[in-house]
């Protein structure tokens, strides 16, 4: 259905959920660069400072002195991943963001799944409403022969009464079906991110979708691995043991390489 693939583009677009899923994962992605830097490269730190002072002239009973003081220095530092403390801590943050990318294909799923059924729905109570107005103009027509049988003495008061309630129970299935529609067409609208007033969604019936010619009947076991939801879960569950191996290292001492090289100057004025 080509009006079905344009509102799923469009609340593919709009969804919020969809946008936030790819922020987390593009904050996720952020977040192993970070990790990896710090465990792969040296951490350097340049510090330059400079001070103006003067000593006290009670120090050594003469004249104070006034001098500027001047300090460049340069440090290096490179920890030591002995024990694969930075190693597991690594694999952390790449299942995080494994666990954020699945998490946002189950909701483009999800949004997808709920247009598709919502669109269904749609159809198919379109269709129902169809058939129970018809049914009543049926039952309508079957009434107004029976009050003429029954005023020409051919058929008893009671068939026209029994007819005249089945009538009124074909009317009253029509409201409650009229409201589901209503209540499709709002959920489409914020499915697709508009509000439920403002429904510019197209209408759906039954003859405008194409079914699959043929079903399987069986399924293997192994496309459960497929779903999004296991997978995340496979993924928080290598985090787990992760943060197990990250927990097992910080038993052991932490081994660190430290270098600086500076230098100072000093100005004085007597």
């Amino acid at each position: 259905s080509p009006d079905l693939d344009r509102l799923i583009e469009k609340g593919l677009r709009n969804s919020p959920s969809m946008a936030a899923a790819h922020a987390a994962l593009i904050k996720a992605k952020e977040d192993l660069q970070a990790v990896k830097g710090s465990t792969v490269f040296p951490s350097v730190n340049a510090t330059v400072s400079g001070a103006r002072q003067r000593t006290s002239s009670n120090v050594d009973l003469g004249d104070s002195l006034t001098y500027n003081l001047y300090n460049a220095s340069v440090a290096v530092s490179y920890p030591l991943d002995l024990f694969g403390g930075g190693r597991r801590q690594t694999e952390i943050y790449e299942a995080l963001v494994d666990y954020q990318h699945f998490s946002r294909e189950a909701a483009y799923l999800a949004l997808t799944a709920n247009i598709v059924t919502a669109a269904i729905t749609e159809a198919s109570l379109r269709e129902q409403i169809d058939a129970v107005r018809h049914m009543i103009d049926l039952e309508k027509e079957q009434w107004k022969l029976l009050v003429r049988q029954w005023e020409l003495g051919a058929v008893p008061k009671s068939t026209v009464l029994l007819q005249e309630s089945q009538l009124a129970i074909t009317q009253a299935s029509l409201p409650p079906l009229e409201k589901q529609l209503r209540q499709t067409r709002h959920a489409l609208a914020v499915l697709t991110g508009d509000f439920p007033a403002a429904v510019t969604a197209p209408s759906f019936r039954l003859d405008s979708l194409q079914l699959p010619a043929a079903l399987p009947v069986s399924l293997p076991s192994s496309i459960a691995r497929q779903r999004p939801d296991i997978r995340a879960s496979e993924a928080m569950l290598h985090q787990a043991c992760a943060a197990v191996g990250v927990a097992t290292a910080n038993l052991y001492p932490q081994v660190t390489l430290s270098a600086g090289f500076g230098f100072q100057a000093v100005g004085a004025d007597l």
